[in-house]
């Protein structure tokens, strides 16, 4: 028995002779392969944390105590600067070479200065004298990081958290901010909570938690938090947007309009807010209020965006043949044909929304919108179609490449070769993202590779354990290959983890869970 009866969430239908042909897309063509090992913009993120203290004055005082530095060094310092710093410091070396808290500072003035080889230097002669130094253990994980070597960044930063002594809030807020950088929401929660659960107040953890909350689609810890943020900060705008997009998922609309009622009180001129107001009208259906609040506050906005909000009112009103006439002299504008696109793929015309997309360059972020809203149609093959062509665009976004896997996955696909392919690209790229771990795992189920899925997922412990859709894949891997009590045991993690938390974030039913459970324990009595 293969995994898709029990394991995928069911699809919409399924396509069984769907001809697949990415890796043809991608490896017959000109286009680049990914960076195996760190996307650029990651490093840029890093970079950005080291040199400039990166994110709050805890950081920046921690660095600046471990540092030795009086002042945050500029990022305009020059390369011949930087590197008379490191001739400096390399003879500071030889002088110093056992006193490690000075070794300390000096390694984290060359990190400071992207002098990352021989910051590691200094760091790994601290662990020559004392092995668990963790400051000098979190030095040579941010160097690793930096460099792009993210499975000796891991092998580190697992240091860092299986040492004896106590770890320092600092470093526990700097993991979670790359964590955040990589988008791996649930590990950076896990180091928030790890703080948080000791009853230690930390705003800037708690806007972590906040951040990945959301992005997570956890919304009941997502608005606990961002109302902790604001408990503290009252005018946090980036929270306060958060706690109304929240409350527009969740359809509580006047506590929506309450927040953005008293931010205009404050500031009439702020047009976010007022087109906050103006949606939620909108989606309360007070279409004339809507249409006067559209008048009357938003007209200082540009043509192109006053377009799309009065194409989005007709749109909800079921008027689509006036919204698209609305946004067709914009279409020469991605933002334009995408709203435009969306009516069609909403009104059953695939192919002229197809068409119409590509004939412009669209970012990441407006593919994800696209694809995301063709899926939540139901139309599988356009949501097919729509991410192979933002494939074409970025080949190398291991995003893109997870979502196009399992989507394929999805549908029932015949050929999984294709989907094993792109899915070990995106893990490649970011192996501890755990959306990208869960494809390629279940692209391995389905290809019946079931050693190499447990292998896989045993070798992330580290982001699997704190995972019940990844300590049930495991389990089901086990299971597969008949070991059976290494399978009870993880689908008893599972379910531990389940119902400690408040949310059932599983696709199987407690039901299927608790049941092998139960078969399991009944084949070992």
């Amino acid at each position: 028995m293969t995994s898709k009866s029990k394991y995928l969430t069911k699809p919409l239908f399924n396509i069984l002779l769907l001809n697949l042909t990415l890796p043809i897309l991608l490896v017959g063509s000109n286009l680049d392969l990914p960076d195996t090992k760190v996307l650029s913009n990651n490093i840029n993120n890093i970079r950005s944390l080291i040199n400039s203290y990166a994110i709050n004055d805890d950081v920046h005082n921690y660095f600046k105590s471990i540092s030795g530095l009086n002042s945050i060094p500029s990022d305009k310092k020059n390369s011949e600067t930087k590197d008379n710093l490191e001739l400096a410091l390399s003879q500071k070396y030889y002088d110093d070479i056992n006193e490690p808290n000075k070794l300390i500072k000096y390694g984290y003035q060359l990190l400071l200065a992207n002098k990352t080889e021989s910051a590691k230097k200094f760091f790994i002669r601290v662990l020559d004298i004392k092995p668990q130094n963790n400051d000098a253990l979190l030095g040579l994980a941010l160097s690793f990081n930096i460099e792009g070597d993210l499975k000796s960044f891991r092998s580190y930063r697992n240091k860092i958290l299986t040492v004896k002594n106590a770890i320092d809030i600092s470093h526990y807020l700097i993991l979670a901010e790359i964590a955040l950088s990589n988008t791996n929401y649930s590990e950076a929660i896990d180091y928030c909570e790890k703080v948080l659960k000791d009853n230690i107040e930390s705003y800037q953890l708690d806007q972590i938690a906040a951040k990945c909350y959301y992005e997570l689609g956890r919304l009941k810890n997502a608005e606990k938090f961002s109302i902790k943020i604001l408990n503290v900060d009252p005018e946090n705008n980036e929270f306060l947007l958060q706690l109304v997009n929240i409350y527009k998922t969740n359809q509580s609309y006047d506590k929506a309009l309450t927040i953005i009622d008293q931010s205009l009180k404050k500031n009439h001129e702020n047009l976010v807010y007022h087109k906050q107001k103006f949606e939620i009208l909108a989606l309360q259906k007070r279409y004339q209020d809507a249409e006067k609040y559209l008048e009357n506050n938003l007209s200082t906005v540009s043509k192109l965006e006053f377009a799309e909000l009065n194409a989005f009112l007709k749109n909800i009103q079921g008027y689509s043949l006036e919204a698209l006439k609305i946004l067709e002299p914009h279409l020469d504008e991605s933002k334009a044909t995408i709203s435009w696109a969306k009516i069609k793929i909403a009104n059953g015309d695939v192919d002229t929304a197809i068409n119409a997309i590509n004939r412009v360059h669209l970012n990441f972020e407006q593919w994800k919108s696209i694809s995301s809203f063709a899926k939540e149609k139901g139309d599988y093959i356009a949501t097919i179609s729509l991410l192979e062509m933002a494939l074409k665009q970025h080949p190398s976004n291991p995003h893109l490449l997870n979502s196009w896997a399992w989507t394929a996955l999805e549908t029932g696909a015949v050929n999984i070769q294709p989907i094993l392919y792109s899915s070990k690209r995106a893990y490649d790229a970011l192996p501890e993202n755990p959306k990208i771990i869960d494809t390629y795992s279940e692209a391995l189920l389905s290809a019946r590779q079931y050693r190499e899925c447990r292998n896989i997922l045993t070798s992330n412990e580290f982001v699997i354990k704190n995972n019940p859709q990844l300590l049930f894949t495991l389990a089901y891997s086990f299971e597969l290959l008949s070991q059976n009590k290494s399978a009870l045991k993880n689908y008893t993690d599972c379910l531990n983890l389940l119902e400690n938390s408040n949310e059932w974030s599983l696709r199987q039913t407690k039901e299927e869970l608790v049941e092998r459970i139960h078969s399991l324990k009944g084949s070992q009595s």
